[in-house]
């Protein structure tokens, strides 16, 4: 984790790490869409155990959690539009715990006590983004919380392991104090025009944030994928042509404005 001192070392970060618009490209990622096995119709509490090709296996505690819906409405409220503009669309209920999460195949495993943080994974399987290429997978690091909708708690298909492990990768490349330290390095000031920050050095951290979940989900999850036969160069279009784009459209508007102040 870097620190920037100041504006301008944020800003060459983000002049190194963001590609020019000409870079840009659609890819077909239909082969991380794939399911490689049959999800229930319906889901009640209790154990559920999935096995696929390439010998695949998921399994997991399903556990009915009525008290989560405060905490999970205040999570996807600014979402989830009545009017139908929302990003996400679908109903709050029902709402589930993850537990004892296993994901296997010949040559990966992955457990809870993978993990060096405890972390709560909460499912609302009736919500759903309105964009399909979407995802909307929530991590709150200081929490250890993971928030999931529709389909992906069934962890089925290559785009819903490589969005859990993104975000897993968020909770384990950043604990409390890092965050803590993230925070304070940012000066806030009282002007004029209200508070102002420092932008470059927002937009920095965050992006580094992003990239540092992505090298630990690539490390973490080779074995997987090579497993699953999905190619290389799937996994990295995803990451820089799908996973970081909207990243990239945003610093580089940064970039654009700032340049000509």
């Amino acid at each position: 984790m870097k620190l920037f001192k100041g504006e301008n070392e944020a800003r060459e970060y983000l002049e190194q790490r963001v590609p020019p618009k000409d870079e840009d490209r659609e890819v077909d990622l239909s082969q991380l869409h794939e399911q490689y096995f049959d999800v229930p119709e319906k889901l009640s509490p209790g154990h559920f155990e999935f096995e696929g090709r390439n010998g695949f296996k998921v399994s997991f505690d399903l556990i009915e959690a009525k008290h989560a819906f405060d905490r999970s409405y205040i999570v996807y409220r600014h979402l989830l539009e009545e009017s139908g503009s929302g990003a996400v669309t679908g109903e709050m209920r029902p709402i589930y715990v993850i537990d004892n999460l296993s994901i296997q195949t010949d040559h990966f495993s992955y457990g809870r006590n993978d993990q060096s943080r405890l972390t709560s994974i909460t499912w609302l399987p009736n919500l759903h983004s309105v964009g399909s290429e979407l995802s909307h997978k929530l991590t709150y690091v200081d929490k250890g919380e993971m928030y999931l909708i529709g389909d992906d708690g069934f962890f089925s298909r290559p785009v819903d392991l490589l969005g859990f492990f993104h975000e897993l990768g968020h909770i384990e490349t950043r604990s409390q104090n890092d965050l803590t330290r993230e925070y304070g390095s940012v000066k806030k000031i009282i002007t004029s025009n209200g508070l102002e920050t420092e932008p470059m050095k927002v937009a920095a951290l965050e992006l580094q944030r992003e990239r540092d979940a992505n090298a630990w989900m690539l490390s973490r999850t080779r074995k997987l994928f090579e497993d699953l036969e999905i190619p290389p160069e799937q996994i990295r279009d995803y990451v820089h042509h799908s996973q970081l784009k909207s990243y990239h459209e945003i610093n580089r508007g940064r970039l654009s404005e700032s340049s000509e102040d």
